[in-house]
This record gives structure tokens, C-alpha cells and sequence, in this order.
């Protein structure tokens, strides 16, 4: 993944671009690449690195936070479009790992201090709201079958996704 360092009345539609073409394009790409050659028997499946500031936003970084969330609505609509082929889709959404492309982020703040504490407090808060996923979860696992045939999808990206998904599987 790539990002520009700036809020979004500082980014360039440029910088957009490109960083859309790298984190959400590229999936694409590799997709249209390989699925049609990938068989069931072989347990066949897409795994994406998203991000927790798809779902959160992360000031500073709109171009990156936006494309993740573009990245997390295609691996739903992939794994919906591929489940009757046997291939699953996933995403994990990591929250900030220690990067450069972090470290650039803070100190680009008036404060890079007060800024890393920020987001520390902002993703415990996420963090707190987060359940551990099962083994045998509906979001862990092959694609779910409901009303006999048509396949549902969905992947434990943060506390939304994993609420909405056991309330699914409660009513199959």
C-alpha cells in the first residue's frame, strides 16, 4: 500500500489516483488474473490487507483510509460474485502498524507526539469494541450457504462486520 500524507483538501487528485490504482486496482488485477484458473478442490481463496482506517478514517491520510474502504467493499462483493466457484474472499484489517509511511504521517502534525497518542487512544477505543473470532465463526470459514443455494459472505474486518454477520447467521 501506498498513501500521500495529507488531508483531503491538500491532496492531489493525483495522488488519489494512484493510490486507488495501487491499493484497490491492483486487487482488481490480481483477481481478474487468477480466479478464473483457481479450482474448489483446492480450497482456493483471496486474502487482502485493508485497514482499520477503511472502516474508521484516518486524518491525514483520506487518500489511503478512502481506498482501504474502497478495498473492503470489493472483497464483499468479490466473495459474494466468487462463492459459487468455491473461492472465498478475505480481508484483515490491521490497525496502525510502526511503518515509515506512519512515522511520515505523525510527524507531518504540529505535535507528531500528541498525534501518535491520538491515534493510540483512537484505536483502543476500536479495539475495545472487537470480539474474538472462533475458529468455526461464519466469518472464518467457507462461504455460508443460505435458502439452500444462494451464498452469503462475510469477513471479521472490525466490531460492525462481525456484529451484522452473527445476527445473519442467527436467522439461517
Amino acid at each position: 500500500a501506498i498513501s500521500e500524507p495529507a488531508a483531503t483538501l491538500r491532496s492531489s487528485s493525483v495522488s488519489f489516483a494512484l493510490i486507488y490504482n495501487i491499493n484497490v486496482i491492483g486487487a482488481v488485477r490480481l483477481v481478474q488474473a487468477f480466479a478464473p484458473t483457481m479450482k474448489a478442490p483446492d480450497n482456493p481463496a483471496f486474502l487482502f490487507i485493508s485497514s482499520i482506517n477503511g472502516q474508521m478514517g484516518a486524518p491525514g491520510l483520506s487518500a489511503y483510509a478512502s481506498s482501504k474502504g474502497a478495498l473492503d467493499a470489493l472483497t464483499k462483493t468479490l466473495a459474494l460474485e466468487l462463492a459459487p466457484s468455491g473461492i472465498r474472499v478475505n480481508a484483515i484489517a490491521p490497525a496502525s502498524v510502526d511503518t515509515p509511511l506512519l512515522r511520515s504521517k505523525f510527524d507531518n502534525q504540529p505535535d507528531p507526539a500528541g498525534a501518535r497518542a491520538a491515534n493510540v487512544s483512537r484505536h483502543r477505543s476500536v479495539g475495545s469494541e472487537r470480539r474474538r473470532m472462533s475458529p468455526t465463526s461464519p466469518c472464518s470459514s467457507s462461504p455460508l450457504k443460505r435458502h439452500g443455494s444462494r451464498a452469503a459472505f462475510t469477513r471479521s474486518m472490525a466490531a460492525r462486520t462481525w456484529r451484522a454477520a452473527e445476527r445473519r447467521s442467527r436467522h439461517l
